[in-house]
């Protein structure tokens, strides 16, 4: 079972988050939680109480992930293995879907590595659109694996980091 819901924000707020959990029946299989900004009409951030959002929503007060998201260092410096951007990358804003990042960072890791996954976080550095080719990028530090998508002037899409169960 799947639950999704916005977390509580500010009318002024630029960025909110929205929590998901992952059930299998009562058991938690996952939890997740990511970070909203809203487009107005020139394509441009809008503070949440000029969005549309109905201002009477009832907004529950939980959180999936209660920690504050981790702030990513980006010192990758090799170029990395190059991603094409496809159609089935983009969502209706026309930029690549949040969900395609992941799947094309998870693409870097082995079928074994997969099934260890212990945590995974991901912040989104800038947008991409249909044609372009990213870069991707693994650093293994034995602690945690970074991983890094690149713009080809080297300014990071979105950097990424996960931990293996042993």
């Amino acid at each position: 079972r799947a639950k999704t819901w916005p977390e509580p924000c500010g009318e002024t707020s630029i960025r909110c988050f929205r929590s998901y959990s992952l059930n299998c029946g009562d058991t938690p299989v996952a939890l997740g939680r990511t970070q909203w900004a809203i487009l107005g009409p020139e394509q441009k951030v809008v503070p949440f109480g000029q969005s549309g959002f109905p201002q009477d929503f009832p907004f529950p007060a939980m959180a999936a992930i209660e920690q504050k998201p981790r702030r990513f260092v980006d010192d990758f410096t090799e170029p990395g293995e190059a991603y094409p951007v496809r159609a089935t990358d983009i969502d209706v804003g026309r930029h690549v879907n949040n969900l395609a990042y992941v799947r094309a960072t998870l693409g870097c890791c082995t079928a074994e590595e997969l099934t260890r996954v212990q945590t995974f976080e991901i912040h989104y550095a800038s947008p991409c659109l249909e044609g372009e080719t990213l870069r991707l990028s693994r650093c293994d530090d034995g602690a945690e694996t970074r991983l890094a998508v690149k713009k080809e002037n080297g300014k990071a899409a979105a950097l990424a980091a996960l931990t293996f169960r042993t």
